[in-house]
């Protein structure tokens, strides 16, 4: 079906180029036409399934992605004797999904369900697996787990760094997990080191900024506080300048920031109790 096709292309397209709603809306014509021609038990119907899946979780309609994801899943068993990548994919968007709704021990289930068949299909060291595995130390940290995140990060990096295919990008977050889970863990000296390396090597502004943030809480509880409140400004400053920087999210990012800095700046004042360094 040529225009299903069409639909589906255009709800691809759409959701990259960060227009949400208009995606799924192709999307969901997409798969009006299909189901109307009855056409699902098709190829083609079952690899819209996972773009429409991963599309919806982006307008935070979870439960709804998951459902697709699964019919995704489920059709595919019924159509392939083996499973492919698409199931690969459906399980990490359902981690995905899962995770976004504060479920992590399901989400963590089916990024190990991803993991696993997707090592199999295309070897335990290929981008395509270690893209799971990189959600799944995300996941980990989110959920409190410092020290598996950052094991899980460490192997992830190492994988990026030995293979040519990788993007830059991947590589710096992998490194920004790995700090995260150290400064988790009180090891203020190697998260430094490691966010300052992240910064030195990205050439993303807008990942810097957010690297820029996770530092200045380094200094902040290093007792560094003047430093800490310098960075913030000179972050904010660099974003209002930005035409990259997401304009509905700006608000948002400067009114936390601006909150952060007042109390700093608080904390400067030698009446302060918390203006003494802490120990590390």
């Amino acid at each position: 079906m040529l225009e299903a096709s069409v639909f589906s292309l255009l709800g691809k397209v759409v959701s990259v180029l960060r227009n949400r709603e208009q995606g799924n809306s192709y999307f969901e014509k997409a798969d009006n036409i299909y189901v109307n021609a009855g056409l699902e038990n098709s190829y083609d119907y079952i690899k819209m399934l996972t773009g429409y899946g991963r599309a919806l979780i982006y307008v935070w309609d979870y439960e709804k992605a998951i459902e697709t994801l699964q019919k995704s899943n489920r059709l595919h068993r019924q159509k392939c004797a083996d499973p492919t990548l698409i199931v690969a994919e459906n399980y990490k968007f359902m981690a995905w999904a899962y995770r976004e709704m504060g479920n992590f021990k399901k989400a963590n289930s089916y990024f190990l369900q991803s993991i696993d068949l997707t090592s199999e299909l295309t070897g335990d060291h290929t981008v395509q697996t270690t893209i799971s595995m990189y959600h799944l130390a995300r996941n980990f940290t989110l959920s409190g787990n410092y020290k598996k995140s950052e094991k899980l990060a460490k192997e992830v990096l190492s994988i990026y760094q030995k293979n040519p295919e990788s993007d830059n990008q991947y590589i710096l977050q992998a490194k920004n997990y790995v700090a995260i889970a150290k400064y988790n863990q009180n090891e203020y000296v190697e998260a430094e080191k490691i966010f300052k390396s992240i910064i030195k090597e990205s050439n993303y502004p807008k990942y810097v900024t957010a690297v820029n943030a996770h530092l200045a809480v380094v200094y902040q509880n290093t007792g560094r506080f003047q430093e800490a409140v310098s960075l913030l400004k000179e972050t904010i400053t660099f974003n209002k300048k930005s035409r990259e920087l997401i304009a509905g999210m700006w608000p948002l990012i400067w009114l936390n920031w601006r909150q952060f800095i007042a109390k700093l700046e608080i904390t400067t004042k030698p009446s302060n109790i918390f203006s003494k360094p802490n120990q590390y």
